[in-house]
């Protein structure tokens, strides 16, 4: 483990002796399928087809592929490769994480039974030292040619008592590149860190110097208490998204200014402003005017209720309506798509107008047809045909044709299930659907599952979204809202009109919810059969 600062006159060409393993290229490439076609065009300018994740590369190949990223996405596009870089090393499986994770576990519980400020400040010392021990040895088996001291250290005059460590990193990454190196550190802390205990980790620009064929870059480190309510998981996954929305919105930006090429939605906002993401109101607008228009329901319901709140405004739930059909059939589809924001509103958009030239083109579709046909306008966006690109951006979904004279639900869902009351018996019938969704590759239909039930007239139907059940709140130690408590809160509401139970249900999750963060977009729908 080294411990002493830096000190390295080390002078290494640009395109000189330094190689990277080629897993740290496939990383680069593949992260993110937004990425995937500036990777693949600096390797093509190298003469490279195809990488090998055990062969070794110039380590001047990395740093064009990251000044590719850098220069379209700038630094939330290298942040981005650095928090999933990991999950290309190592997982929960693999030898070397479980021994990093025996040695963490021994320093828990030393700082556990820590008495003192200097007694902790000394066990978060260890706890980095191991961390940075891991970080060196894959170096070490990823890099060859490079210094002795290529890697991580611990400033010698880092204040352990006051829970804050200037941290080096000596690599071949560019200085302007800093956030690949900073977001793998971030991944392993909030993997390693006690649950107790938060932290930050900041560029320190001025302490960080740039070098023909590398870098030396600093960073400060502070420990602080967790805030009440929080885990570190819970912070990962919200930096994740955080990540991914910064960097979607960066890419959203470039092709508004650049291309023109989106849909009207797009051309309208691009016809808006022509500087930043500040003026998503317009989108907003667009995604609402995309919602169905509930005139649909007229003659073929005795009554409904819808609840569309995104968590930022605009975001990836939306749900749709056919146009009713002359033998009584309704088609009715609500959908959970990746992420929230202005990602998940863009996927949104796509696929209620997927949805809506699917219907139009074949008004007697069949729920399996919708989301075959649904699946392929997914595929036609994010991939081609034997080349998906490798992104979980896709959809949950439920869609089905309600026949009100056969008084049949034909149902196909993947990722979102429903509740169906029954009147007669006083009771609700959970209707499950498996866990997954829709994505660019074909082979998501597979776990499409294919319902038909039949209902009497007087039931009554409720769909939501994940946003609801997901939910964290309640009194005393956070807990999910689940179906239990949507059940039992729907069941109170049968002797309201479906969009009164529908502002209640809402009521009570938004109670359930109290102080806590939003954490997802939320849809609720209710139907009298």
């Amino acid at each position: 483990m080294i411990m002493n600062n830096f000190e390295t006159t080390s002078l290494i060409n640009a395109g000189g002796q330094i190689e990277v393993q080629g897993v740290f290229l496939v990383s680069a490439v593949q992260t993110l399928a937004e990425m995937k076609k500036l990777g693949e065009d600096v390797l093509a300018e190298h003469g490279i087809k195809e990488i090998d994740s055990n062969a070794f590369y110039p380590s001047s190949l990395r740093r064009a592929i990251h000044s590719a990223i850098y220069e379209r996405f700038g630094t939330s596009g290298i942040y981005w490769i650095g928090l999933e870089t990991p999950s290309k090393f190592f997982n929960a499986k693999t030898a070397v994480k479980t021994v990093l994770d025996q040695k963490i576990e021994h320093t828990h519980e030393l700082m556990e039974r820590a008495s003192t400020k200097t007694d902790i400040g000394d066990g978060f010392k260890a706890l980095i030292g191991k961390i940075l021990g891991h970080l060196n040895a894959i170096v070490k088996g990823s890099i060859r040619g490079a210094p002795e001291d290529f890697g991580w250290a611990i400033k010698k005059n880092s204040v352990a008592h006051n829970y804050t460590f200037r941290i080096h990193n000596f690599s071949v990454s560019k200085r302007e590149h800093e956030a690949f190196n900073r977001a793998r550190l971030h991944f392993l802390l909030r993997k390693h860190t006690p649950q107790k205990w938060d932290f930050s980790l900041l560029f320190v620009e001025d302490d960080s110097t740039d070098h023909e064929g590398y870098s030396l870059c600093a960073f400060d480190l502070n420990f602080k208490p967790m805030p009440d309510g929080l885990t570190h998981d819970e912070l990962l996954q919200k930096e994740r998204w955080d990540a991914r929305d910064n960097l979607l919105k960066r890419a959203l930006d470039h092709s508004l200014a650049q291309e023109e090429r989106a849909s009207q939605a797009l051309s309208v906002l691009a016809a808006s402003h022509h500087q930043t993401m500040e003026s998503i109101r317009y989108a907003a607008i667009l995604q609402k005017n995309q919602l169905p228009r509930v005139e649909r329901w007229d003659g073929r319901v005795s009554g409904h209720g819808e609840i569309w709140a995104p968590r930022d405004v605009i975001g990836g739930d939306i749900w749709w309506l056919g146009k009713p059909r002359s033998d009584f059939i309704s088609a009715l589809s609500l959908i959970d798509c990746t992420g929230h924001g202005v990602p998940g509103a863009m996927l949104a958009v796509l696929v209620s107008n997927s949805l809506e030239r699917l219907h139009l083109a074949d008004p007697y579709l069949s729920p399996m047809d919708a989301l075959t046909g649904l699946q392929a306008a997914l595929a036609q966006s994010f991939g081609n045909s034997g080349n998906y690109m490798e992104i979980d951006n896709g959809c949950e979904i439920i869609y089905m044709n309600i026949n009100f004279e056969r008084h049949l639900l034909e149902i196909a869902m993947s990722g979102i299930g429903a509740i169906l009351y029954r009147r007669e018996s006083n009771r609700v019938e959970r209707i499950h659907a498996p866990k997954g969704g829709l994505t660019a590759n074909s082979q998501s239909l597979t776990q499409v599952i294919i319902s038909q039930i039949l209902f009497q007239k007087g039931d009554r139907l409720l769909i939501a979204t994940d946003g609801i059940t997901d939910q964290i709140g309640g009194v005393g130690i956070p807990r999910s809202f689940g179906f239990r408590r949507l059940q039992e809160a729907y069941l109170e509401t049968m002797s309201l009109s479906a969009k009164q139970a529908t502002e209640v249900i809402y009521g009570k999750f938004e109670n359930w919810q109290g102080n806590n963060m939003r954490r997802d977009d939320t849809t609720l729908i209710c139907v009298d059969l």
